[in-house]
C-alpha cells in the first residue's frame, strides 16, 4: 500500500492558525488585566477622600454618609465604558452638580459670561433700581440750546465700583448730565456681601438718582447688551435735536460714552469739538479702529462674528461720542447679535445696517443707513494725562483707580479755547482718508 505524504503548505497554515489564537488570547488577557488595575485604581482614588461626584465611573449613594458606613461601601459602580459619551456627560452633570453644591453663587469666569442669555427681556425685581432722574434746565418742557443739557454722558460703571463713581461725580462729572450704567446681581439669593452692597446702591441712588440699572447680571460680555440698554432708555427719555411740537422731553444731540476709569473734559467737548459736527447726521466721534482681525485666542475671543477682520469701530477704553440717530438705532433695533465688546459690537450693528433694506422707518431712525466715523487724537487711553500736554486730549483712559483719577482732574483745564491749535489736523473723516489712501495708491501704480 501506498502512503501519500501531507503538502507541506497545509501543515505551516496549521500552525499559524494555532499562533493567531495564542496571540489573540494572550491580548484579551491583557486588556482583562488593565481593566483590573484601573478599577483597584479608582477605588483607591475614592476611599483617599477624592469627590466622587468628579468620578464619572462611580457615584454616591447618599449625600449624607450612615453612622458606621465606611466609605468605600458608599461607592457603587456605574455602568458606563470609561470613555463613552455617556460617562462623559454623567461626568460633565456631575461636576456641575458638585459646583453648585460647593458654591451659594457661581462665580462669573468666562462660561458663566457665555452661558448667560442677554437677549433675554430685562425683568424687574426686588432688588432693581428706580429709574434714575431727567436732566432739565429749569424743569419738565422747558427746552433749551444749552450744550450743556443737549449732551449725555454714559459711563459704564459696576456695582460695586462705589469710589470710582464718586470720584467722578466730585471732579469732572460735576454739573453735567452723567449716567452710570450698571448690572443686576448674577442671582436672586445674596450673599451678605452683596446685601450690603445692594443696600449701598439704593442709597446711592436714593441720593443721586444717576444710576441706571440693566437688570441682567454684570459680567464683561455683558458690555454690548448694557450699551443698547443705555441707548434705549435715553432715547426713549430724550428727544432728538430735530424734533417739534410741544413735547415735554428735553432734546440732546450728543451721548458720550466713557468707563468708569477714565477722565473725561466735558467742557471742552461740549464747547470747543462738538460744534465742528453735525449732530443731525449718523456720526461716529473717537478713536477708529479700521481693518483690524478679528480676535480669535484669549479670554476676550470673538465667537459669533464669522469675518476675517472687523469694520470699523470705536475703541472703548478711549470713550467715543455719537449722534441721537445712531443712538436711537442701536436702542431700537430688533434682534442684534451681542458681540464680543461694546466696542465691535457697535461697529458690526452699524455695517450691518447698510444693508437694511430700504423703508420708512429705517430711513426716520438711520437716514441713508451711512455712519460717518470721524477719528481723533484727542481720545486716548495711555493714561499720561499727567505727562501730556492739558490741550492734546478730551478723554483720558484707562484702568485708572478713584484716587488717580482725583488726581488727573487736578491737571485738567476747562476752558472753551482749551484744545491744541492744530485742532483742525485732530480729527478726520475716516471713509474719506481711506478713499484719499486708495486714490493714492491707484495713482502710484499706474
Amino acid at each position: 500500500m501506498k502512503i501519500r505524504s501531507r503538502p507541506q503548505g497545509s501543515r505551516r497554515g496549521k500552525i499559524s492558525s494555532v499562533c493567531s489564537f495564542a496571540v489573540g488570547g494572550l491580548l484579551v488577557a491583557v486588556a482583562l488585566f488593565l481593566v483590573l488595575i484601573q478599577s483597584i485604581l479608582m477605588g483607591r482614588m475614592v476611599s483617599k477622600g477624592n469627590d466622587p461626584s468628579l468620578n464619572p465611573f462611580s457615584q454616591s449613594v447618599s449625600q449624607e454618609k450612615p453612622p458606621g458606613r465606611s466609605k468605600q461601601n458608599s461607592v457603587r459602580k456605574l455602568p458606563f465604558k470609561p470613555g463613552s459619551p455617556e460617562a462623559a456627560a454623567f461626568a460633565e452633570t456631575a461636576k456641575k452638580a458638585s459646583t453648585t453644591k460647593l458654591q451659594a453663587k457661581p462665580t462669573l469666569t468666562e462660561e458663566t459670561e457665555i452661558a448667560f442669555n442677554y437677549s433675554l427681556p430685562a425683568i424687574r425685581s426686588q432688588y432693581t433700581l428706580a429709574d434714575p432722574r431727567i436732566y432739565y434746565t429749569t424743569g419738565p418742557g422747558q427746552n433749551t440750546d444749552s450744550a450743556m443739557t443737549r449732551t449725555i454722558v454714559l459711563v459704564l460703571s459696576a456695582r460695586d465700583h462705589f469710589h470710582r463713581r464718586e470720584s467722578i461725580r466730585e471732579t469732572w462729572g460735576r454739573g453735567h448730565p452723567v449716567y452710570f450704567v450698571i448690572g443686576g446681581p448674577s442671582t436672586l439669593t445674596l450673599t451678605p456681601a452683596e446685601q450690603t452692597a445692594q443696600k449701598k446702591l439704593v442709597a446711592e441712588q436714593e441720593r443721586h438718582q444717576d444710576l441706571l440699572d440693566a437688570m441682567h447680571p454684570e459680567s464683561y460680555r455683558s458690555l454690548p447688551y448694557k450699551v443698547q440698554f443705555a441707548y434705549t432708555w435715553i432715547t426713549s427719555h430724550y428727544d432728538p435735536p430735530s424734533s417739534e411740537g410741544s413735547s415735554q422731553k428735553p432734546r440732546i444731540d450728543w451721548i458720550v460714552k466713557v468707563d468708569d476709569d477714565s477722565v473725561a473734559r466735558v467742557d471742552t467737548l461740549l464747547h470747543s469739538f462738538l460744534p465742528n459736527f453735525n449732530s443731525r447726521i449718523p456720526i461716529v466721534i473717537g478713536r477708529i479702529v479700521e481693518q483690524s482681525p478679528v480676535w480669535r485666542v484669549g479670554a476676550n475671543r470673538e465667537m459669533q462674528y464669522q469675518h476675517a477682520y472687523y469694520p470699523y469701530w470705536p475703541r472703548g477704553s478711549c470713550g467715543h461720542v455719537v449722534s441721537y440717530s445712531v443712538a436711537k438705532y442701536i436702542g431700537t433695533a430688533k434682534g442684534l447679535t451681542y458681540y464680543q465688546g461694546e466696542d465691535v459690537s457697535i461697529g458690526i450693528w452699524l455695517d450691518e445696517a447698510q444693508r437694511l433694506p430700504v423703508t420708512d422707518e429705517n430711513e426716520s431712525v438711520l437716514p441713508g443707513r451711512r455712519v460717518t466715523y470721524m477719528n481723533s487724537d484727542f481720545f486716548r487711553h495711555d493714561f499720561s494725562c499727567l505727562t501730556s500736554n492739558v490741550d492734546d486730549w478730551l478723554i483720558m483712559g484707562h484702568k485708572m483707580t478713584a484716587t488717580e483719577m482725583r488726581e488727573c482732574y487736578k491737571h485738567v483745564v476747562e476752558a472753551e479755547a482749551a484744545l491744541a491749535d492744530d485742532q483742525t489736523l485732530r480729527y478726520w473723516n475716516v471713509e474719506t482718508l481711506q478713499q484719499t489712501k486708495r486714490r493714492t495708491k491707484e495713482a502710484t501704480t499706474t
